[in-house]
């Protein structure tokens, strides 16, 4: 009885009729007996084997190719997806964060985007941004500049095949002091704006001049929306102190009125408006508007922080936006008069092609206007402030380039 259960394994192999399954063949031939690997091998050579797998041509090898064919097709699906996603990210990032091929080094506008009273959240304001990006159909810098659709535009920046120099897309209307042009610390060719230390106001730092920038089918004065842009590089140690102004828009009845909508103005003020940005402590960006007409409850208190000066301008969002160091940051203003009557202007301020910034409901033509136009470029940048606290806590500089003009309707 012994014997015959030491000798069962061999059974099959003293019947090589009886068709062993071939693969507990194959695992004999480990065996340590030789007499056992001997017969496997035996049995496996043997026609009733290959009978076998003849017989089963539908059996475990058809399966098993199958599963391996099921198997590399999941493997190729899930990395076709991987690769699919990673490639939508990276475009995602690449868009959100590159400005042109060239080594431009953009800011990541510290933009808290804040929530404003005609403003979304960041999430809501970031979607509209990619929105407002494809928009126009351009990339890189070129869509910081402009992020929505135009009819017509110039610009200097030149990513553009057709990029105008300065000297011909900036001719001076009215000038207190133009700006020199200087190498900007990453080797571009661009405006430079001294601010001494201990100077503040017009007449002794940055740069002062009107321009109407009529070029290459750009009329603002017959046009109804415009978007103003330029690129700012303050240097790394730059110290803001309490603030100063930046480039904006300026407008009204007529050149001579409008070109003097600042500095606290209050005669004929439904005459002008302006529409300029400031720095303030610690780099915080806002809009800083002079509009004729008291504008609808909450303009005053629009997030983070807002104030409405009766002998000066409007403090408007300010620290929706961190002008950055260092570094390049992008402005883009969009700018909407309302018809006579309505409160349907509009004011948007994008930062490195994120909306940072929107308003609506505003009235920048008076009900009484008999004819209210965008004047032009105001090109201003001076610490101030009207008190020697606001003066420049140090000799310094900042750059401007990439001056764009766009007529929208």
């Amino acid at each position: 009885m012994h014997a015959l259960f030491y000798l069962l394994p061999l059974l099959p192999f003293a019947y090589p009729k009886s068709h062993i399954n071939p693969h507990t063949a194959r695992h004999l031939l480990k065996s340590n007996s030789p007499r056992e690997v001997a017969a496997a091998a035996e049995l496996i050579s043997r026609e009733d084997v290959q009978r076998h797998v003849r017989r089963s041509p539908s059996g475990h090898s058809e399966r098993l190719v199958r599963r391996r064919k099921r198997s590399c097709a999941a493997k190729t699906s899930s990395v076709t997806a991987t690769v699919s996603s990673t490639s939508a990210a990276q475009a995602s990032s690449s868009a959100a964060s590159s400005i042109s091929a060239e080594a431009y080094t953009s800011s990541s506008v510290a933009a808290t985007t804040s929530t404003t009273s005609a403003n979304a959240t960041s999430a809501s304001s970031a979607a509209a941004s990619s929105s407002s990006a494809s928009l126009s159909g351009l990339s890189g810098l070129l869509a910081y500049l402009l992020p929505s659709s135009t009819s017509d535009e110039w610009t200097t920046a030149t990513d553009a095949s057709a990029a105008l120099s300065f000297d011909a897309a900036l001719k001076p209307l009215y000038a207190g002091k133009l700006p020199s042009t200087a190498t900007a610390p990453d080797g571009t060719t661009a405006h430079v704006a001294d601010y001494p230390a201990g100077i503040y106001g017009l007449s002794g730092s940055g740069f002062n001049f009107y321009t109407e920038g009529i070029h290459n089918g750009v009329d603002v004065s017959n046009a109804s929306e415009v978007m103003f842009s330029y690129s700012v590089y303050f240097e790394s140690d730059f110290a803001f102190n309490k603030g100063g102004k930046m480039p904006g828009l300026f407008g009204g009845t007529d050149l001579s009125s409008a070109k003097t909508c600042s500095g606290g103005r209050q005669d004929d003020r439904d005459a002008c408006f302006s529409a300029r940005l400031m720095f303030r402590t610690d780099g915080a960006g806002e809009l800083y508007n002079y509009y004729p007409v008291s504008q609808y409850d909450g303009y005053c208190s629009t997030p983070p922080y807002s104030t409405c000066n009766p002998d000066y301008g409007d403090s408007i969002a300010r620290g929706s936006f961190t002008w950055s160091t260092g570094s390049w940051t992008t402005v883009a203003q969009r700018l909407k008069l309302n018809d006579i009557g309505q409160a349907n202007a509009e004011q948007e301020l994008f930062v490195n092609g994120q909306s940072v910034i929107s308003l609506s409901g505003l009235k920048i033509v008076p009900d009484d206007s008999t004819g209210t136009h965008i004047f032009g470029i105001m090109a201003q940048t001076f610490f101030g402030g009207s008190g020697s606290d606001w003066a420049s806590p140090q000799d310094q500089k900042a750059y401007f380039k990439d001056w764009t003009l766009a007529v929208m309707s």
